[in-house]
């Protein structure tokens, strides 16, 4: 029998499906898409879609942690913050379409939730475009103590919205008769790098 794929880590850079090969931007968007709009055939088709979705938002923030390092100007972090908001709400618009596939209201209900705290906080990353242009090293202490008091409670919150995406496929899996296994295909971080070079 397939198996689940997932791997949750802490602001997750590589995801899992049951899909193989290499994977663009354009086809998680083509299979989420797919199930938006014509619901899953199965269960894998269905987990396929979510990992997709939840792909798709880790490529934006990747790109803006890039961004963060590299220490852009403020107009083009907030440039493509702003697109990466585009990003989300788009997931978001699909994700509200999908209907839950067997069991699935739990595993759906979690992306949803992990959606929305993403779009909390990009909106962070947009709101602070400014500081963040500024080389961390010449943050005041202010400054850093406002960051630190406003994006510490939303990245917990984040981080604890990608936990559970891994605990509710896991009962997902469990209620169909399979189970998750702990195998990397999506890789978000690799993913966006690709997305660099086109």
């Amino acid at each position: 029998m397939k198996k689940l794929y997932i791997l949750p880590v802490a602001f997750g850079m590589l995801l899992v499906s049951c899909s193989s090969g290499e994977t663009t931007i354009e086809d998680l968007q083509h299979e989420a898409e797919a199930v938006a709009e014509d619901g899953a055939n199965d269960i894998y088709e269905f987990n396929d879609a979510l990992l997709s979705e939840v792909t798709l938002i880790e490529v934006e923030f990747a790109k803006i942690y890039d961004l963060d390092e590299q220490d852009v100007s403020e107009e083009e972090f907030s440039s493509e913050a702003k697109k990466s908001l585009e990003v989300i709400a788009g997931v978001q618009d699909n994700l509200e379409k999908m209907e839950p596939y067997g069991s699935g209201k739990g595993f759906l209900d979690a992306v949803r939730d992990y959606a929305d705290q993403s779009e909390t906080v990009m909106n962070l990353y947009y709101d602070y475009s400014k500081l963040l242009s500024i080389p961390d090293v010449d943050w005041t202490d202010d400054q850093l103590d406002e960051f630190l008091e406003v994006f510490e409670p939303a990245e917990e919150a984040h981080s604890d919205a990608y936990d559970e995406i891994g605990t509710e496929q896991e009962i997902f899996a469990s209620m169909n008769g399979t189970s998750v296994e702990e195998e990397a295909t999506f890789d978000a971080q690799e993913i966006y790098e690709e997305s660099k070079e086109k």
